[in-house]
Parts: structure tokens; C-alpha cells; sequence
């Protein structure tokens, strides 16, 4: 199989566990780390400065226009991506003439720099061989740990042109890795295998040397149903190597994927998804259930370390004592976000179905989306749909994790869009109006299938 394609006949999963090097591993992880930190800056170096020269100009005009489609009430001209209807199709539709040349022209004139300038994964996997050749550390690395690191980038960058395509001006890209004492991932899919005993071995190759780690009896137990190992990833809880942490690894394998199960409207659960509650139509009633939102207790803080910050210099004892402790409210709501906010309301989802339809919501700070900044309503930091939103990702990882766990029971989740509420309807109480929006889901589905 290509790298990139995925197998739809297996389900990927993973597991993770502590590993506890020696010393003298740990000196040569911290050299791989380094070493994969170099690859990544120069690729990154090379793709940003061509991003700047040739991409950016393009992107630019791209959001304006997009702004003066806006503007029209067209907002379909992007978002949709109707560049592949063709001219006739796009006016008959009752798009502007001016406004689909625009953007036809634009998104032509992207693809050419992007076939005359464009740097692609295997431009810079390919010029591993010279560097490695050239380069004694670099030829040392195993280089598969060295393409997957560019793997990475590539996949990151493509994200961030995505995202500039729709005319997304707010997109940031990849950041260069510029801390030399940081520990960073090291992803490899070779080098690495599972004995039967329960033990993870791990294969530096030429600087000889191999780690080898106990797998705890849950992961095994989960390890002995994957079809295929695919992939391993080394990190440190704490990236700074002068500080005291531990290295941890995980495990991506496949799993067979069991025969979707046939679509039964009376089984379905309908779900009107949003930051702070979800509507919920299934078989067993209805409900309206409030989301966890860690945020409203730890963003407060958050924002008033954030003003301290704001009273101190900048690289002082109090700074750096202030910045840890706002890292370590940021991590602590993460995982309760995870926890609370993802695991466990999957969790009770399932208690009610394994088939989902849920309302597909633009989540993006743009107008008309969840996280309008415009809307008062929304609110901004921390109390409001906007923030968590934005900022959590709680929405799109919940409806991902949920497919996820659905489909290694043979279920689904189709996303359709929102329903639009009547002006009457939108003044009614979050609780009822979420409901409203699960049934008019409900009914729109099924009077198109």
C-alpha cells in the first residue's frame, strides 16, 4: 500500500506506555531527538521560504476575494468548493460571473506555483540521500525515523495550505523547533517489534544500541488482536532535558474493522452537537445534556496569570515560575476536556445506539459559524461556545472519537448540516432549542432517505 492510503478494511489503535532507558540510552535518544530537530528545521526553512516568495502573495488575494464574495452573501464560492463545477454550472447557479472567474483564475494561478515552486514530501525524502552521505550523524539515524519526521511536516503543512485555500487568514503554519534542549517525538515505522513475552524492542541501529521495554498487561492484552504493527512514536512528559521526566511509547497498530451494520431509523440517535450542550433524539427519548466545560474554572486563571505576566520581565524568575504555572493549568484542563468532555460522554452516547446522525457545524471564528467572534452571544474568553469552540477542538474531537468507537461496532456517524431556526425558535432556552435542532434533524434526514 502507498504511504498515505489507509486500509478501510482495519481500524487503527494505539497504546502507550512508560519506557525507562539507561543513561547511556537516554544520551542517544537525546541525539536522535536532535538530530530529527535538524531535519525538520531545514524542511521547514525550505518550504517556508517559499511560501513567503511564491504561495503567500496568492493566499492573500485569495481571502480578498473570498471577503468580496462575502460580502455578496456568497458564501458557498469557497467553503464548498465549487472550483470543480465548471463556469456554465457555477452561473446557473446563480453565482456571479465576476466572482467565479476570480476565483478560477486565483486557484489556477495557485496551482501553477504550487507545480513550479512546490517542494513535496518526496523532494525532501530524496534529499536525505546526499545529507546522509555527506553527513556521518545524519547517516547514523536510522532514516526511516528521519522520513516520518518529514512525513509530519508535510502533513502539517498541507493543512495549513488548506486551510489558506478557503481564504482562512487566521491559518497559522508549522513553527520551527528552535529549543536545542528540548526533547522532540521520534516516529519510526521500523526499527521496532512486540515479542511474545510482552516486551517492546526498539532498534537504534548504527549507533548499537537497543532499548528494550516491559509492556504493561493491559496494553498486551490490547496488542495480541492487531493485525499489523504500523508505527511506533517516542516522547518525554517533559520536553526540556535539564528537568526531570519520563520517556513514554506508543504503539499505532490495525485491527480487523467488523461489517458496518445495516442504517435502522428507529435505532438511530440524531445529535445536536455544541460547545456547552448536546440535543439528543433516539429510541430511548429525548434529552438535552450539558457539557463539561473545564474551561469555565481554568481560563479565568489562565487570564489573570496573563495579566501578571504582562507586570514582570521577561525572562525573570517570577516569569518563567508564572509560565509553567500557566503551562500546567493549560495540561490539566486538556485532560480534563478528554476526560469529562470526550471519554465519558461517548461513553453514555453509546448506552443509546452504535448508528449517529449529528449536525455538522463550521466551527472556525468566520461569520455564520460556532465560533463567530461577532456574536455577542458567543461570548469570548473563557465563558462561551466561542473559546471552547476555537480553541479546545471539543467538538470535532468528540465527533471523531465517537466515530471511532462506533465503528469497531459496526456503526456510523453521517454529519449533515445544522438545521436553520425560526426567529421565535432561536429565542427559546439552550436546553429546548437543542432539541428542537435534533428533531428538525431528525425530520430533514429521513424525508431525504
Amino acid at each position: 500500500m502507498a504511504k498515505g492510503e489507509k486500509n478501510n478494511d482495519v481500524l487503527y489503535r494505539a497504546v502507550k506506555f512508560e519506557i525507562r532507558p539507561t543513561l547511556n540510552q537516554e544520551t542517544i535518544l537525546q541525539r536522535i531527538s536532535s538530530n530529527l530537530r535538524l531535519i525538520w528545521n531545514e524542511a521547514w526553512k525550505e518550504r517556508q521560504d517559499r511560501y513567503e516568495i511564491f504561495f503567500k502573495p496568492i493566499y492573500e488575494r485569495i481571502y480578498n476575494a473570498k471577503k468580496k464574495a462575502l460580502e455578496k452573501g456568497f458564501t458557498d464560492l469557497w467553503e464548498k468548493e465549487v472550483a470543480k463545477f465548471s463556469q456554465q454550472v457555477l452561473v446557473k447557479r446563480g453565482f456571479p460571473l465576476q466572482l467565479v472567474l476570480e476565483q478560477k483564475s486565483l486557484f489556477a494561478e495557485l496551482k501553477k506555483a504550487f507545480e513550479e515552486h512546490g517542494i513535496t514530501l518526496y523532494d525532501q525524502i530524496n534529499a536525505l540521500t546526499a545529507k546522509r552521505s555527506l553527513n556521518t550523524e545524519f547517516g547514523l539515524i536510522p532514516r526511516n525515523w528521519q522520513e516520518e519526521t518529514l512525513d509530519a511536516l508535510d502533513g502539517s503543512f498541507k493543512s495549513f495550505f488548506a486551510l489558506r485555500k478557503r481564504g482562512d487568514k487566521d491559518a497559522k503554519p508549522p513553527s520551527e523547533r528552535t529549543n536545542e534542549d528540548s526533547f522532540y517525538k521520534i516516529p519510526g515505522r521500523s526499527g521496532f517489534k512486540v515479542t511474545d513475552d510482552g516486551k517492546v524492542i526498539v532498534s537504534f541501529g548504527k549507533l548499537s544500541e537497543t532499548l528494550v521495554g516491559r509492556i504493561p498487561e493491559y496494553q498486551q492484552e490490547k496488542l495480541s488482536h492487531a493485525k499489523n504493527l504500523k508505527k511506533f512514536e517516542i516522547v518525554r512528559d517533559e520536553r526540556d532535558m535539564a528537568k526531570s521526566g519520563c520517556f513514554w511509547i506508543s504503539i499505532a497498530y490495525e485491527i480487523p474493522k467488523p461489517p458496518e451494520l445495516p442504517f435502522n431509523p428507529s435505532k438511530a440517535v440524531f445529535l445536536a452537537i455544541g460547545a456547552s450542550w448536546i440535543g439528543i433524539i433516539s429510541p430511548r427519548g429525548e434529552f438535552c445534556w450539558r457539557m463539561p466545560r473545564p474551561d469555565f474554572h481554568w481560563k479565568p486563571k489562565i487570564n489573570a496569570v496573563d495579566e501578571r505576566l504582562k507586570r514582570v520581565s521577561k525572562g525573570s524568575i517570577k516569569w518563567k515560575r508564572l509560565i509553567f504555572a500557566r503551562s500546567k493549568m493549560f495540561a490539566i484542563m486538556a485532560r480534563q476536556q478528554k476526560q469529562h468532555g470526550q471519554y465519558e460522554v461517548i461513553k453514555r452516547l453509546l448506552e443509546l445506539g452504535v448508528c449517529f446522525v449529528v449536525t455538522d457545524l463550521k466551527v472556525r471564528s468566520k461569520e455564520g459559524s460556532l465560533a463567530d467572534s461577532s456574536k455577542a452571544e458567543r461570548g469570548g474568553s473563557p465563558f462561551g461556545a466561542n473559546w471552547s469552540a476555537q480553541n479546545t477542538g471539543n467538538i470535532a474531537n468528540l465527533v471523531a472519537k465517537l466515530t471511532d468507537h462506533v465503528s469497531a461496532l459496526g456503526g456510523m456517524v453521517i454529519k449533515r448540516k445544522s438545521p436553520e431556526l425560526l426567529v421565535e425558535e432561536k429565542r427559546l432556552p439552550q436546553e429546548k432549542r437543542k432539541i428542537l435542532l435534533a428533531q428538525k434533524l431528525k425530520d430533514e434526514f429521513l424525508s431525504l432517505n
